[in-house]
């Protein structure tokens, strides 16, 4: 008997097999070369989580569709939200990457870069993380869209 989450995935393995080949084909030694990973670091107590910290890089796995601007809008405050967040948590954030798994594509930013290009002027990380805190510490109290987890706690509180 064959349940319905196994025949799924028995349906997923063509297109699952080429993102394997994709990764083990130099993605994960690129990866790999970035330090240690932390998988899915809880950033702010739980309120964000990135998908791995390695060393002082933020990295973003995306399997996913990347040809609409609000799509990669959407990619960018996530990342710099990330970036944010892990220096406001006492994570200095050196680098980004993001592996698109869809196109085979590894992109790395300098944080300092992504941040200062995004607010048009020099950027503090530390003090624009410690806003963002603010803000979505804020919004929970508000029970606003940026709570995390169950009843507008973090995950890790929940």
């Amino acid at each position: 008997m064959v349940r319905t989450g196994q025949l799924d995935l028995w349906r997923a393995r063509p297109a699952l097999r080429i993102y394997w080949r994709s990764y083990c084909g130099g993605f994960r030694e690129a990866l790999r070369s970035y330090g240690p990973a932390d998988p899915a670091p809880a950033l702010l107590g739980g309120y964000r989580h990135a998908d791995l910290i390695m060393g002082s890089t933020v990295g973003e796995v995306k399997t996913g569709r990347m040809d609409q601007p609000e799509y990669v809008d959407a990619l960018f405050t996530q990342l710099l939200t990330y970036i944010l967040l892990a220096c406001h948590d006492g994570r200095p954030i050196n680098d980004v990457v993001v592996y698109l798994a869809r196109y085979g594509v590894l992109i790395r930013y300098l944080g300092q870069d992504l941040l200062e290009e995004t607010a048009g002027r020099q950027a503090d990380a530390v003090a624009a993380g410690s806003e963002l805190a603010a803000v979505i510490r804020a919004s929970e109290t508000l029970g606003g869209v940026c709570s995390p987890g169950a009843g507008g706690r973090p995950a890790a509180a929940a």
